[in-house]
Protein backbone atom coordinates (compact mmCIF):
# COMPACT_ATOMS: atom_id res chain seq x y z
CA UNK A 1 0.00 0.00 0.00
CA UNK A 2 1.55 3.30 -1.09
CA UNK A 3 -0.46 5.60 1.18
CA UNK A 4 1.87 5.26 4.16
CA UNK A 5 4.57 7.65 2.88
CA UNK A 6 1.89 10.33 2.47
CA UNK A 7 0.39 9.61 5.89
CA UNK A 8 3.71 10.29 7.58
CA UNK A 9 3.71 13.81 6.15
CA UNK A 10 0.40 14.51 7.85
CA UNK A 11 1.92 13.81 11.25
CA UNK A 12 5.36 15.44 11.22
CA UNK A 13 7.38 15.16 14.38
CA UNK A 14 5.09 12.62 16.01
CA UNK A 15 7.32 9.68 15.35
CA UNK A 16 5.37 7.75 12.75
CA UNK A 17 8.05 8.33 10.15
CA UNK A 18 10.67 7.06 12.58
CA UNK A 19 8.61 3.99 13.40
CA UNK A 20 8.23 3.24 9.69
CA UNK A 21 11.99 3.57 9.24
CA UNK A 22 12.60 0.95 11.95
CA UNK A 23 9.90 -1.62 11.24
CA UNK A 24 7.50 -3.02 8.70
CA UNK A 25 4.33 -0.92 8.33
CA UNK A 26 2.10 -3.15 10.46
CA UNK A 27 4.59 -3.27 13.35
CA UNK A 28 5.39 0.45 12.97
CA UNK A 29 1.72 1.41 13.16
CA UNK A 30 1.22 -0.84 16.19
CA UNK A 31 4.19 0.78 17.96
CA UNK A 32 2.94 4.25 17.08
CA UNK A 33 -0.56 3.40 18.32
CA UNK A 34 0.83 2.00 21.58
CA UNK A 35 2.71 5.25 22.20
CA UNK A 36 -0.08 7.66 21.18
CA UNK A 37 -3.20 5.85 22.44
CA UNK A 38 -3.04 6.99 26.07
CA UNK A 39 -2.23 10.66 25.30
CA UNK A 40 -4.99 10.76 22.69
CA UNK A 41 -7.47 9.23 25.13
CA UNK A 42 -6.41 11.79 27.73
CA UNK A 43 -7.15 14.62 25.30
CA UNK A 44 -10.61 13.25 24.61
CA UNK A 45 -11.36 12.91 28.32
CA UNK A 46 -9.97 16.37 29.09
CA UNK A 47 -12.06 17.88 26.29
CA UNK A 48 -15.12 16.38 27.93
CA UNK A 49 -14.19 17.85 31.32
CA UNK A 50 -12.85 21.16 30.07
CA UNK A 51 -13.53 21.90 26.39
CA UNK A 52 -10.79 23.38 24.18
CA UNK A 53 -12.65 26.67 24.20
CA UNK A 54 -11.91 27.09 27.92
CA UNK A 55 -10.19 30.41 27.26
CA UNK A 56 -13.17 31.73 25.33
CA UNK A 57 -15.54 30.57 28.04
CA UNK A 58 -13.44 32.19 30.75
CA UNK A 59 -13.30 35.51 28.90
CA UNK A 60 -17.05 35.36 28.27
CA UNK A 61 -17.77 34.70 31.96
CA UNK A 62 -15.50 37.53 33.08
CA UNK A 63 -16.83 40.10 30.61
CA UNK A 64 -20.47 39.10 30.47
CA UNK A 65 -20.00 39.21 26.69
CA UNK A 66 -19.33 42.95 26.81
CA UNK A 67 -16.72 44.41 24.45
CA UNK A 68 -13.16 44.86 25.65
CA UNK A 69 -10.00 46.25 24.09
CA UNK A 70 -7.37 43.59 24.70
CA UNK A 71 -7.67 40.05 25.98
CA UNK A 72 -4.96 40.71 28.58
CA UNK A 73 -7.34 43.22 30.18
CA UNK A 74 -9.56 40.24 30.95
CA UNK A 75 -7.22 37.30 31.44
CA UNK A 76 -3.53 37.58 32.24
CA UNK A 77 -0.78 36.15 30.06
CA UNK A 78 0.19 33.84 32.94
CA UNK A 79 -3.36 32.47 33.09
CA UNK A 80 -3.34 31.89 29.33
CA UNK A 81 0.01 30.09 29.64
CA UNK A 82 -1.30 27.96 32.50
CA UNK A 83 -4.35 26.85 30.49
CA UNK A 84 -2.19 26.17 27.44
CA UNK A 85 0.46 24.28 29.41
CA UNK A 86 -2.17 22.11 31.09
CA UNK A 87 -3.59 21.13 27.72
CA UNK A 88 -0.09 20.37 26.39
CA UNK A 89 0.57 18.12 29.40
CA UNK A 90 -2.68 16.25 28.87
CA UNK A 91 -1.93 15.84 25.16
CA UNK A 92 1.66 14.75 25.80
CA UNK A 93 3.14 17.76 24.01
CA UNK A 94 4.66 19.59 26.94
CA UNK A 95 8.41 20.17 26.87
CA UNK A 96 9.22 17.34 29.30
CA UNK A 97 7.12 14.78 27.44
CA UNK A 98 8.69 15.74 24.13
CA UNK A 99 12.17 15.38 25.62
CA UNK A 100 11.27 11.93 26.96
CA UNK A 101 9.93 10.91 23.53
CA UNK A 102 13.11 12.12 21.88
CA UNK A 103 15.14 9.96 24.24
CA UNK A 104 13.23 6.81 23.25
CA UNK A 105 13.92 7.11 19.53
Amino acid sequence: MHLLPHATKLLPGLGLEGELARAAPQQALAAYEARRLAPTSNVVLENRRNPPDAILREVYERTGDKPFGRVDEVISPSELRRISERYKRVAGYDRDALKRQEGTR
